[in-house]
């Protein structure tokens, strides 16, 4: 069978392109460009491109269409939340021509709403950091000077459809009172209504998962090791662990109440001050990191693929625990980020290396035992065009710097 994946330009359209590709499934990786990231995989049949889902989301509805009708497609995989959102928009008319195997629009919005979450947690009772959602300025107001500083600004969702195009909402932190009114504001302006939370000293940790109508079918855990920006987002280095039983459990919980089939990862942070887990996200689609998982023994594209062409699947058994994966680009530009940027500026934990281990720690993930994410020497173009795409990038900031 042929498959579609849209973000070909993702690390984890490419892990997973990597892995049908391998097994001889036909592949297509689309993007604003037919030449992308995944499509530059040997293991890519081709590329095609289509209009920015971020820019002109109507364009790139119409275009999916085209390509689904008239060309030999059987299953379409969406791998952001953009793309996602979108495709669920129109799915009554893709189906007439393709497989789609993801959740319909009220459990992912469940899911990936971050204040809808927040009240499912609570109803399930799985455990949250401290968490103030305030429904007026009045509101804000009374709830600003009673919390502990500092605090976690959380927007609802971290893609938001402004207009005709989306825009990034970010996480940010605040240390007082004046600064989160400031900062609160100015996200509340673009996303109504983000989440205030306790900031969660810890180690992050995930649980992957591959369910069909809520039962979960295949699992695996990691922990991140390295993160960008260093307080917190996209792991760049991480580990495969064995399967906490408490997160286990509380993912599962929160698949099983929304009936959920597809892939997803549960984000957790361990709380340094007891150990406990409190719940972060959802990412409600296939995440960064999953190569990690595919190296380590559970090959979720192919096993997804599995559900929806036959029904079923072997179970993968163990996966190795001990796997490091590096995504090295984004290691750079965290050891950046520790040597360029004021410590104040970062809100680390209590504890985070310092500068010298910060390089000292990129120096040693060059051994062997860590594999690259994106590099790989069975496959190496998707490696060089990644780089070439960073460095092209600098020299679009340095000519910014130079001539503002």
């Amino acid at each position: 069978m042929s498959v579609l994946f849209t973000d070909g330009n993702s690390r984890k359209t490419l892990a997973a392109v990597r892995s049908l590709g391998k097994r001889g499934i036909r592949v297509t990786a689309g993007d604003i460009s037919a030449r992308n990231l995944s499509s530059a995989s040997r293991y890519c049949c081709q590329g095609v491109a289509y209009p920015s889902p971020y820019t002109d989301p109507e364009g790139f509805q119409n275009r999916l269409l085209d390509l689904v009708r008239h060309r030999a497609f059987e299953i379409l995989i969406p791998t952001s939340d953009v793309t996602i959102n979108l495709i669920n928009e129109i799915r009554a008319h893709l189906e007439r021509y393709v497989k789609l195997p993801l959740p319909n629009h009220d459990p992912y919005t469940n899911l990936t709403d971050k204040a809808k979450l927040v009240r499912l947690a609570q109803e399930l009772e799985v455990p949250i950091p401290k968490t103030v959602w305030v429904q007026s300025d009045a509101e804000l107001e009374r709830v600003v000077p009673k919390l502990k500083y500092p605090v976690v600004i959380k927007p609802r969702y971290s893609k938001f459809l402004s207009g005709n195009h989306w825009v990034d909402v970010l996480v940010d932190y605040a240390r007082s009172p004046h600064e989160l009114t400031a900062k609160y504001r100015k996200i509340h302006g673009i996303v109504e209504r983000p989440l205030i939370q306790e900031k969660i000293e810890g180690p992050g940790h995930g649980v992957s998962v591959l369910a069909h109508r809520g039962n979960v079918l295949a699992a695996f855990g990691h922990r991140r090791i390295r993160e960008k920006p260093p307080s917190g987002g996209v792991s760049v280095v991480r580990e495969s662990v064995p399967l906490d039983p408490r997160l286990m459990e509380y993912s599962t919980r929160l698949l099983s109440a929304q009936n959920w089939s597809g892939v997803a990862m549960v984000e957790f942070k361990l709380d340094s001050t007891d150990h406990s887990p409190k719940l972060m996200e959802v990412n409600a689609r296939f995440w960064g990191s999953l190569q990690l998982a595919i190296d380590s023994g559970v090959d979720f594209p192919f096993l997804l693929y599995q559900l929806v062409t036959d029904g079923e699947f072997e179970s993968p058994g163990p996966y190795q625990a001990g796997v490091r994966t590096r995504w090295f680009l984004g290691d750079v530009d965290h050891l950046l980020s520790m040597w360029l940027l004021p410590r104040n500026k970062l809100f680390l934990d209590p504890g985070y290396p310092s500068r010298l281990k910060a390089l000292l720690d990129f120096l040693g993930s060059f051994k062997r035992s860590t594999r690259s994410e994106v590099f790989r020497t069975d496959d190496p173009l998707p490696g060089l065009w990644e780089l070439g795409l960073y460095f092209r990038e600098v020299r679009k900031k340095m000519r910014t710097v130079l001539n503002p």
